[in-house]
C-alpha cells in the first residue's frame, strides 16, 4: 500500500508520531549541548505533555522527561491519537460533496 492510498485517519497518526519522535531526538541533542531556551522551540511537543508526565520527576528539568523510555512510548501515542483525529476530520471534510 503507498503512502497515498492510505486513510487520511492513518496519514494524520503517522505524521504525529514521527514528529514526536524526531522531536524527542532533537530535544536530547539540544539539550545535552547546553543550549537552553532554543530548545523549547524543538520540543515544544513534550512541552504541552509536561503536566501529565510532572509526576515522574522529583525536580523539573525539561529534557528528563523524554528521558524515559515508557514517557516516550505514551507521547508518541497522544500524538499519534492526536493526528490521527486531525486526519480523520480531514478525510471526512474531503469526502463530503458540496
Amino acid at each position: 500500500m503507498t503512502w497515498k492510498k492510505w486513510p487520511y485517519w492513518l496519514r494524520g497518526g503517522v505524521i504525529g508520531g514521527v514528529i514526536a519522535l524526531i522531536s524527542s531526538i532533537l530535544t536530547h541533542i539540544c539539550e545535552f549541548q547546553g543550549i537552553g531556551l532554543d530548545c523549547v522551540l524543538v520540543g515544544f511537543p513534550w512541552l504541552v505533555l509536561t503536566p501529565i508526565f510532572l509526576w515522574q520527576l522529583p525536580f523539573f528539568n525539561f529534557a528528563l522527561i523524554t528521558l524515559y523510555p515508557l514517557t516516550i512510548l505514551i507521547g508518541i501515542g497522544i500524538y499519534f491519537f492526536l493526528g490521527s483525529f486531525v486526519g480523520n476530520i480531514i478525510g471526512y471534510i474531503k469526502k463530503r460533496k458540496y
